[in-house]
């Protein structure tokens, strides 16, 4: 595998995952493999736990492919934040991986797509890498973007843009000079109620600066908008299966979109065969969400307090 700075045309991708996404952050880099020229792809991994076999199977998949592949154990730099961790307990530790990317990586490395684990690829990113984002590029959370009390919960003008953080173009180069990660943690430690943490800070500490992308690169598999996720989906470079039920859950595509985008990248992945994820209890409250209120996103709903697990 080629070492950082040996091709300047290299797009950089990074997630993070745990024990219980370690597969299905396989699944999402698997997908970018099939919409891209491997050669061209950087795949930087962020481990917190993730099991052999599945890194087993990432480390081969991008072999095979011919892909750069690198990991990262993000543990130590997460064990030194647990104050802000044990604050933000209803998300998982991976989640926060994102706040550390110019941390962790090369100074080399420059600038990165970030991708959630539960999402999936369908495109080219050569667009998405050429655009040109001062310190972040994100697309607007249509669900948040309305909410004007929550956006005056986290000081954010009302008539400000709010961003949704699962892809992310960033500037490394900016964040480092900056110390943005430091000053991420600090309003985290000082906000112990964000409902979105890692996400309010971003908007909140760079609403003026977010560089907005078009949609089809973060498209969510509902919307505010009847009708909107359908027409979006259509378009979609990008999938993000944001809601509570996930893909990989056993009774999925019986309430949700985009199950067959899903099942597709997981066909043409080292995980095909990997068995849906079942838990009665969680089967039970999804299903008593979607006759109440259909596809809506996990954390979204400020009305209704269905705890996910």
């Amino acid at each position: 595998m080629k070492k950082e700075g040996e091709d300047a045309n290299l797009i950089h991708i990074v997630c993070a995952a745990d024990v219980h996404y370690g597969s299905y952050a396989g699944i999402m880099l698997s997908s970018v493999l099939a919409h891209n020229e491997p050669r061209n792809i950087h795949c930087h991994l962020f481990d917190d736990g993730i099991a052999r076999k599945d890194l087993d199977r990432m480390t081969s998949m991008m072999r095979a492919a011919g892909a750069n592949f690198s990991v990262y154990s993000m543990t130590e730099v997460l064990d030194r934040q647990p104050g802000v961790l044990q604050q933000m307990a209803h998300y998982t530790r991976a989640a926060f991986g994102r706040l550390f990317i110019a941390e962790i990586l090369p100074e080399t490395v420059n600038r990165v797509i970030y991708f959630d684990c539960d999402m999936i690829c369908l495109s080219d990113l050569e667009e998405l890498w050429r655009v040109d984002a001062e310190i972040l590029g994100a697309v607007r959370d249509e669900w948040i973007d309305n909410n004007g009390y929550h956006k005056e919960s986290i000081s954010l003008p009302v008539n400000a843009k709010y961003y949704n953080s699962g892809l992310l173009l960033m500037n490394l180069k900016e964040w480092r000079r900056r110390g943005f990660s430091e000053t991420i943690i600090t309003y985290l430690g000082s906000t112990p109620r964000a409902l979105y943490p890692d996400q309010d800070a971003l908007n909140s500490l760079l609403w003026s600066e977010i560089t907005e992308l078009p949609t089809k690169w973060n498209v969510f598999i509902s919307s505010p908008a009847q009708g909107q996720a359908v027409k979006n989906l259509r378009l979609a470079a990008n999938i993000h299966y944001c809601a509570g039920f996930k893909p990989w859950h056993f009774g999925y595509a019986w309430f949700y979109p985009a199950s067959a985008e899903y099942r597709q990248a997981k066909a043409t992945s080292p995980w095909k065969w990997k068995m849906p994820d079942f838990h009665i209890g969680r089967a039970k409250r999804k299903l008593k969400v979607s006759s109440g209120r259909w596809l809506l996103p996990h954390g979204h709903a400020n009305k209704l307090r269905v705890k996910d697990t």
